[in-house]
């Protein structure tokens, strides 16, 4: 039975058509050329991904189960005990954490109080090779400085060609061409005509950037996409003392017991009336961060 099922998937998967072009393998009937680095087409490649985002599950269960899975060290945390965002509400209510020293400038900036360095909110998507996919930056007045994919200067069928299959349909959904348009280039605007907008929206080396990190990955993969674009890189940014995290240098203090410090879901909780919304898009992530900042804020004495 398993030679048998064995030489079924060899067939399957050896579907090629006159021309040596490999063909789709979802279905005997189905003739589509192979997406690159899948075995599918790239409409039965989309159909998939719609099927897995209806079956994911909720946020709420998404927060159960980590909360079931969680390292035992966690335990005796504060915060360890919080299941929905009822018990987040009055956990937050009795909060007793005091604020870092260096989050005084943020909350004198989003309080309307005149800083010397001003404070923005920062968020990127990139793929597996590295690349700047999306970028999106919000003043601490709540002002979208820019919001905008990047011009890779590449197809969009080259880029997701490049990179491991598990990035290919993260790639499709932020440039989102159609079937008809993966030879086009990836639109959006070019790391040249992103500077000139940050520069213009009053960004300085002075001033103090806020991203949802553990490891500064925003402010690695800006920098290093401005750097491979000429050779001072990223000099018009501030140097990484004051890329300020959201997760280690603010969140992880207020609530050292989380489950999960993952952006969507603590923000979930946090504001549940923001409902299900979707995740790995730069605005809507910058404005969620900017959220949670403000949250902390609030809850910090």
């Amino acid at each position: 039975m398993r030679i048998v099922k064995n030489i079924s998937c060899w067939v399957r998967h050896s579907k090629i058509n006159e021309d040596g072009i490999l063909l789709c393998t979802e279905t005997l009937a189905c003739e589509g050329e192979r997406f690159p680095g899948l075995y599918s087409c790239a409409q039965h490649a989309l159909d998939k991904r719609s099927r897995c985002l209806r079956s994911r599950p909720s946020k709420s269960e998404r927060w159960q189960a980590r909360l079931e899975n969680r390292n035992r060290l966690n335990f005796s945390k504060k915060g360890s005990h919080i299941k929905d965002s009822k018990d987040m509400a009055e956990y937050l209510q009795k909060s007793t954490t005091k604020l870092p020293p260096k989050w005084f400038s943020t909350r004198a900036a989003l309080s309307g109080c005149e800083t010397t360095q001003p404070v923005y909110f920062v968020d990127c998507e990139s793929d597996g090779c590295g690349n700047l996919l999306e970028i999106a930056v919000i003043s601490s007045t709540g002002r979208v400085i820019i919001d905008t994919t990047i011009n890779n200067k590449v197809s969009v069928k080259e880029l997701i060609k490049s990179n491991n299959p598990r990035f290919h349909n993260y790639i499709y959904s932020i440039y989102d061409p159609g079937l008809d348009h993966l030879d086009d280039i990836t639109c959006g605007l070019t790391l040249d005509e992103v500077e000139q907008i940050l520069v213009e929206g009053g960004i300085t080396d002075r001033s103090i950037m806020i991203e949802w990190s553990v490891n500064n990955f925003d402010f690695h993969t800006i920098w290093k996409a401005f750097e491979r674009n000429r050779h001072n890189g990223g000099s018009f940014l501030p140097n990484k003392e004051l890329w300020l995290k959201g997760i280690t240098d603010l969140w992880s203090k207020i609530i050292p017991g989380s489950p999960s410090y993952a952006l969507d879901l603590l923000h979930a909780m946090v504001f549940p009336e923001s409902g299900e919304l979707p995740h790995h898009r730069a605005l809507l992530d910058t404005k969620k961060l900017k959220n949670m900042v403000e949250k902390a804020m609030e809850v910090c004495l």
